[in-house]
């Protein structure tokens, strides 16, 4: 017979390099595909379990969960995932018509309205949909005014050349 190479079957049983390997195989395949070879599994917190390393409260022999980091800008991107799907104006009705009424009180002097100008809701409601429009368009120029002159974040100086070359200012 030839000499045994490393990874040859002698009586059944395989030697060498690939025996370990095989075992392995085997042993993944009994637990349904699971290793258990590695970091092992990450303890996920279960709702209302509480936050920290090392918690005094917990029950002795207990676990203790870690809280998960999020990288950088992931909540940001979240929060403007989630305001995008929103379909509902952004300023309160409240603060509008405060803001309708004591627009309106300053320029109607006392004589014809002594309590002021009366606004109906539809009013002040279409009122606050053109201004949440006209300032997310206004946002939205400035910006590109800023990535232009090769800014991240806009300034006042962005608003201005967005108003000039909008018409809005002379």
């Amino acid at each position: 017979m030839p000499a045994t190479a490393a990874g040859s079957i002698h009586g059944g049983k395989q030697t060498g390099k690939r025996a370990h390997v095989h075992a392995r195989i085997a042993s993944m395949a009994r637990k349904g595909g699971k290793s258990t070879s590695g970091k092992g599994k990450k303890m996920v917190r279960p709702p209302g379990a509480p936050i920290g390393k090392n918690v005094g409260s917990l029950a002795a022999g207990s676990r203790t969960f870690k809280k998960r980091k999020k990288r950088r800008g992931t909540g940001a991107l979240q929060e403007i995932r989630k305001l995008q799907k929103k379909v509902e104006l952004i300023m309160p009705f409240a603060v509008m018509k405060r803001l309708c009424k004591e627009i309106s009180s300053e320029l109607v002097s006392g004589q014809d309205h002594p309590n002021g100008m009366g606004w109906e809701p539809a009013a002040i409601t279409d009122l606050q949909e053109w201004l949440e429009h006209y300032l997310y368009r206004l946002f939205d120029d400035s910006m590109v005014a800023g990535i232009h002159g090769r800014r991240v974040a806009v300034s006042k100086k962005d608003m201005m050349v967005a108003q000039r070359l909008r018409g809005d200012i002379e």
